[in-house]
């Protein structure tokens, strides 16, 4: 065994030890525990660096979009009480309303301070075996969101977070420490 596979190997165990540990001690591991370890792995608060959108959904070697901007601002937040919560905001932000009164903005203004915002809360479960995280949304500044279940596929390495289908949409996280 050379060096870089004893490396390979001394990590995969790592890995093992970590998230599923059962295995070590001879244990098979269950979808369910499983889940519930990368659904610890998940707990924290994540922040957006990147919000993207092929520009054709139905070709995926069409070019990126950013919707909320190259540098989009926002959080995710998992609990380990099994609650999520995110909000991002569109970079650069639309100027203050033109009245100077949060309460009375124009129609136009209205729609670019609705469309250059994303925000719901619920719950959450995770698929591990599926690689998916459901959100299950009690609220969201879109109605169309509320009562319902989102999937999310996603790839978790380290401190990174990408979710999306990686070929059309993605969102990439950085925990925040």
């Amino acid at each position: 065994m050379n060096a870089s596979t004893k490396a390979l190997t001394f990590t995969g165990f790592l890995i093992l030890t970590r998230i599923m540990p059962g295995i070590v001690d001879g244990q098979t591991p269950t979808s369910s525990s499983l889940s519930d370890a990368v659904q610890k792995q998940l707990i924290g608060t994540w922040k957006i660096t990147a919000f993207e959108d092929r520009k054709d959904e139905h070709d995926p070697n069409s070019e990126w979009t950013y919707p909320y901007g190259k540098n989009p601002k926002g959080y995710l937040v998992y609990d380990n009480t099994g609650h999520v919560m995110i909000q991002i905001m569109k970079t650069p932000p639309g100027p203050p309303f033109a009245s100077g009164d949060d309460e009375k903005p124009t129609a136009e203004e209205m729609k670019r301070a609705f469309t250059g915002y994303v925000a719901y809360f619920g719950t959450y479960t995770v698929d591990a075996a599926k690689s998916v995280v459901i959100h299950h949304v009690e609220g969201s500044l879109k109605p169309s969101f509320i009562g319902t279940d989102q999937p999310r596929p996603f790839v978790l390495a380290g401190d990174r977070l990408i979710i999306g289908d990686g070929k059309t949409w993605r969102r990439v996280f950085e925990r925040v420490k």
